[in-house]
């Protein structure tokens, strides 16, 4: 009876170190399992970025991609420098009126009014002031708008025509560029018309 009791330790004892062995085998394949699936997932990712040894060239196809990605960046560069001047900008243009002010046909007044009532900023009226967007003042026979956002040049010199057409005086005066941030008002060469 006494051996009987012992062997069946021993078998059992035996049984148990087997079922840990095979406990530790099965744990191992399955991590085993785990770490190739994730390998797996890494290469699928990677499918296409292959890795690459020093001096290889590159494909066409990815020499292409690279200068794509660099004028893409660059681009990108080139917007935001632009954004950012433009922000900090400010424009500044005047309009000469000396001669029809000596000649008495011209109000310098009247055409500063005009200006601070018609002078468009985004697309409303009004924005002319000490503390706004545009600011409109005169020095004698001169006229200097000043604004705090760019805008077209061109803009001042449409207004001039216009109030030079309400006025009757389009046909006599005409606004000239003299120089790159400012216009002048001069008369029409009619002596010279007429000799020709």
């Amino acid at each position: 009876k006494k051996l009987c009791d012992c062997l069946l330790t021993v078998s059992y004892i035996g049984s148990s170190s087997l079922d840990s062995d095979t406990a530790i085998k099965k744990m191992s394949e399955q991590e085993q399992t785990k770490a190739s699936k994730q390998d797996a997932a890494k290469v699928k990712q990677d499918k296409g970025r292959r890795p690459r040894k020093k001096g290889t060239k590159l494909t066409k196809r990815e020499l292409k991609v690279q200068r794509h990605k660099k004028k893409l960046r660059e681009k990108r560069e080139r917007r935001t420098k632009i954004a950012a001047a433009r922000a900090k900008s400010s424009c500044k243009f005047q309009i000469r009126c000396r001669k029809p002010v000596e000649d008495e046909i011209f109000d310098v007044d009247e055409f500063v009014k005009y200006l601070q009532e018609r002078f468009k900023v985004d697309g409303k009226t009004g924005q002319v002031g000490p503390a706004r967007p545009v600011n409109i003042q005169k020095s004698v026979t001169t006229v200097h708008v000043t604004s705090k956002k760019p805008f077209p040049k061109f803009y001042v010199k449409f207004l001039t025509k216009r109030y030079l057409k309400r006025h009757g005086l389009r046909d006599y005066v005409r606004v000239i560029a003299d120089k790159k941030a400012s216009y002048e008002l001069r008369y029409f060469n009619i002596q010279d018309d007429k000799q020709q």
